[in-house]
């Protein structure tokens, strides 16, 4: 049977101090400030070109269009989100969750991004990265008191990991399937 690890409790702390010192350090300034006749606008209009790219499954061009504007404006989220999305269906798993990391240092407080980091360890069959992130998950989800769908749902995996397959009568679709939204 698998050791059982220990999560520390301060582990979300810890990342949202380190993700502040980031911030704060102005490595990050949006490049956006720094073109001339390119403003946000421009960014958006980007970005939903991008999104139609994404709903009509062209995933390769909605690569480079998120790509494209997490350059432009690599202070939001969302655009990091989107391209990590788009890595993930396309099976580029290490992109996937490097590039969701990103969008979790942008708000350590983010459940759903520490969730699909592990949906990518899982993916990639990295079940140490994927035990950490899980616990993570559910850590974050009992601290914070939200999106408790994803720490119930980050708790039945973690029992999976560790060896307990749920009976039929356990089973649920949201704990037997790792299902990875389609949606940004």
């Amino acid at each position: 049977m698998p050791k059982k690890r220990k999560t520390s409790r301060k582990m979300p702390d810890i990342v949202a101090k380190t993700a502040q010192k980031v911030l704060d350090s102005g490595v990050l300034n949006p490049l956006v400030d720094r073109l001339p006749n390119v403003n946000e606008e421009h960014v958006e209009a980007l970005y939903a070109l991008g999104y139609d790219f994404f709903r009509g499954k062209k995933y390769k061009e909605a690569e480079s269009l998120f790509y494209l504007v997490c350059n432009l404006n690599h202070m939001e989220k969302k655009y990091w989100k989107a391209l990590a999305v788009v890595f993930f269906l396309q099976k580029k798993y290490p992109a996937a969750q490097a590039t969701y990391f990103t969008a979790f240092m942008l708000d350590p407080t983010d459940i759903e991004m520490m969730s699909a980091m592990a949906d990518c360890a899982i993916a990639m069959g990295n079940v140490p990265d994927a035990d950490n992130l899980l616990s993570a998950t559910a850590e974050m989800a009992d601290n914070y008191q939200q999106r408790s769908d994803l720490g119930e749902r980050a708790k039945a995996l973690l029992e999976m990991l560790r060896g307990h397959v749920p009976t039929v009568e356990e089973a649920t679709p949201e704990t037997t399937q790792i299902k990875h939204k389609e949606e940004l």
